[in-house]
């Protein structure tokens, strides 16, 4: 049998909102929507350039393959910061054979 509920405790401070930076990039290198970025390129088959409006060197990179409607995925993504940059990621797209194609794909940068 529970007891009686007892006071409620005090507001805790507020939690870390969702990554600000992402983007839907087509498989042209067009960027199709994203949230701070600046550019976006196709550098050459399967290989892109994604560039943000800060420095996102402290930061994480996650990149999955997808259509730009919709979160379904396919296919192999290898994402890093770009060499020689502060603010761009270098992202790889993948056949499940390891060959480099143009792939839509969806990235997000957590810092």
């Amino acid at each position: 049998m529970a007891g009686q509920r007892g006071p409620t405790g005090v507001q805790g401070p507020p939690g870390a909102s969702a990554t600000k930076l992402w983007a839907v990039v087509l498989n042209t290198g067009a960027l199709a929507r994203g949230s701070g970025v600046t550019a976006s390129t196709r550098l050459f088959a399967g290989r892109y350039a994604v560039t943000f409006d800060q420095d996102i060197t402290a930061c994480s990179y996650q990149a999955t393959v997808g259509n730009p409607g919709e979160g379904f995925s396919i296919g192999v993504t290898g994402v890093a910061l770009q060499s020689g940059t502060t603010n761009a990621v270098f992202v790889a797209t993948m056949n499940p054979l390891g060959t480099f194609t143009d792939e839509n794909f969806h990235l997000a940068v957590f810092c």
